[in-house]
Parts: structure tokens; C-alpha cells; sequence
């Protein structure tokens, strides 16, 4: 395993960080046991089931059995990892395992969020919602310290198989090529940036003028409303919307944070229904668009339309 791990970055173009190609390596050695369509789309069918599960525990009872069928039933979620075999499920997954775990088992939290990050980036995003149930639950200087050491340390070492030289050289270039791998403003994402047009140039002030500017929203917001799956879904759509370089499945992570309050409060299920319609059309448009070489599936206006609806759930949420 370990000459395969050196190797692979020194001689196949990647823009993965190390967490999935460990999925990966596993899914190499049992490969001829199971058809590959499905071998290669299990990992993240398990990763639904898990959210599902996960769902069901955090709802209980009846309330939780209605939540991970929502959640289980949803196009959005079925055409994401059943029909195409994408792996956004990952950072569903361990996002919302991550702010459920924050109050009794912080350390696994920590672990939790460093894996999901490893595997998909985006799932940092939910990072301000952990930070925010630190706050909320009283955390000492020490659990602060603890939890931070422990989710940078699994980061770091997640890499140590992978660099054949300085490590932390390494990790920064890892980064850097994973966050420039595509330097639009979006990737065929019907967001803000998809309302002006597919695949523009990003600008250093477009992409970290999104940072700053959800940092501020989510500290003002986080004022106002105390539901941590409120801000969860919040900090994701508003990832989705504002932030460039973003593909259409980083929307994906909205939908367990959304099913939960749904099956509470069932107000949330217009967004819930509105996002999904938006998120199945957009994986439509970007299967047909890699798939058919580059065919274009929507005239722009249905694309407006379809990016307004998430930002009318964004200000829905804000309320």
C-alpha cells in the first residue's frame, strides 16, 4: 500500500486531497468481487445510508423515522450517488457528524471534521456551526486547544504517506493545486456567479470577498437565531451562492441539515423541495455537459430562475 500511496501523486494528475484516494486504495483491493458500476458508487451509497442513520438518531422516534426516509428518498440525494456515483455524501456525512458530536464526544467530532475535510474540502464550511456550539456549550480554553490539535494533527498526518519530501511543503501544495484546479467563477453551479454565465475567470477579490462577507453574515446571524441546523444549512447555501469556484454538487451538504428541520418544522419543506428541484436540474445540466461534450442542457433564463430559487431559500433561512 505505502509504495502505491508514494507514488501516486508523483505520477497521476490528482486535484483530490489524500482522504478519498485511501477509499479508493481499498475499493482497488477488492475490486472483482463486485461489478465495478457499483463498486465504485458503494462508498457513497454507504455514506448516504449513514447520513440517513444519522438523521433517524439525532430525531428519534417517529420524527426520526420520517427524517431519513426524506432525506433517503430524495432525488437529489438518489442522482447524486446511486445514478452518477459522486462522493459530495461524504461531507454530508461527516459535516452533520461533526456538529452532533461537538457537545458529548468532541475529540471524535474533531476527527470527524479532519476526515470529512480530507475527503471533500467543503466540508470546513461547516466549521463556524462547531465553533458556535463550542461557544454555546462552554467550552473551556482547553477543549478549544484539544479539539483544534487533534482535527489539525489527523489532517497533517493524512498526508505523511503521500510526500516525498517537506511534508508541510507538500500539504500547502496539495492545497493550492485543489483550490486552483478550476479558477471560475462557477463550474457549471447555478448560483450567483451562474447567473452572469458558466466558466468566467475568478479574481483573487471575488473569491475572498465571498470569505469575508459570509464570515460577517454568519456572526450576525448566529446572533439572531440559536439552531445549529439552521446555520448548518445556512453556512452551505450561502457557500453554494456566493462562494466562486463551486461546483453544482457542493449544494449537496444543505439537504441533511434541511431534512432535519423538515421533519420538525414542516415550513422547510418548501426549501427543501425548492433546493432539491434546483439541485437535480443542475446535476442534470452538468451530467449532460461532460457527458455530451459540453452540451449546454438549459437556455440561460430557466438557469436564472433555478439560481434565484437558492437564493430565496438563503433569505428564507435568514429570517
Amino acid at each position: 500500500m505505502i509504495r502505491i500511496i508514494l507514488s501516486f501523486f508523483g505520477t497521476l494528475r490528482s486535484d483530490y486531497l489524500p482522504g478519498y484516494l485511501y477509499v479508493l486504495w481499498f475499493l482497488g483491493k477488492v475490486r472483482g468481487f463486485i461489478p465495478d458500476t457499483l463498486l465504485y458508487k458503494l462508498p457513497a451509497i454507504l455514506a448516504d445510508l449513514a447520513t440517513g442513520f444519522l438523521i433517524y438518531k439525532i430525531l428519534k422516534g417517529k420524527k426520526g423515522l420520517i427524517g431519513a426516509a426524506i432525506y433517503l428518498l430524495n432525488p437529489a440525494i438518489f442522482a447524486n450517488s446511486s445514478l452518477w456515483g459522486q462522493v459530495d455524501s461524504f461531507t454530508a456525512l461527516f459535516s452533520l457528524l461533526a456538529i452532533y458530536l461537538v457537545p458529548g464526544a468532541y475529540f471524535i467530532s474533531a476527527i470527524a471534521l479532519a476526515v470529512g475535510t480530507l475527503i471533500k474540502p467543503q466540508a470546513a464550511f461547516v466549521a463556524p456551526v462547531v465553533l458556535f456550539l463550542m461557544i454555546k456549550n462552554k467550552f473551556s480554553l482547553k477543549k478549544y486547544l484539544a479539539f483544534t490539535f487533534l482535527a489539525f494533527s489527523i489532517f497533517i498526518l493524512a498526508f505523511v504517506p503521500f510526500s516525498h519530501g517537506n511534508l508541510f511543503e507538500f500539504i500547502i501544495q496539495r492545497l493550492t493545486i485543489s483550490a486552483n484546479q478550476y479558477p471560475y467563477t462557477t463550474i457549471n453551479a447555478f448560483n450567483l456567479w451562474g447567473l452572469f454565465g458558466q466558466w468566467k475567470p475568478d479574481t483573487l477579490y471575488f473569491q475572498y470577498g465571498g470569505y469575508l462577507i459570509f464570515l460577517i453574515s454568519f456572526l450576525l446571524l448566529s446572533r439572531r437565531i440559536k439552531l445549529v441546523h439552521v446555520l448548518t444549512a445556512f453556512s452551505f447555501l450561502f457557500s453554494f451562492f456566493f462562494f466562486t469556484r463551486m461546483h453544482e454538487r457542493h449544494l449537496l451538504p444543505v439537504f441533511a441539515p434541511l431534512t432535519i428541520l423538515a421533519a420538525g418544522e414542516f415550513i422547510y419543506l418548501i426549501p427543501l423541495v425548492g433546493l432539491s428541484l434546483v439541485y437535480v436540474s443542475n446535476l442534470f445540466y452538468s451530467y449532460n455537459w461532460v457527458t455530451y461534450d459540453f452540451k449546454v442542457s438549459f437556455e440561460p433564463f430557466p438557469v436564472i430562475i433555478l439560481g434565484l430559487t437558492s437564493f430565496f431559500v438563503l433569505l428564507f433561512l435568514s429570517l
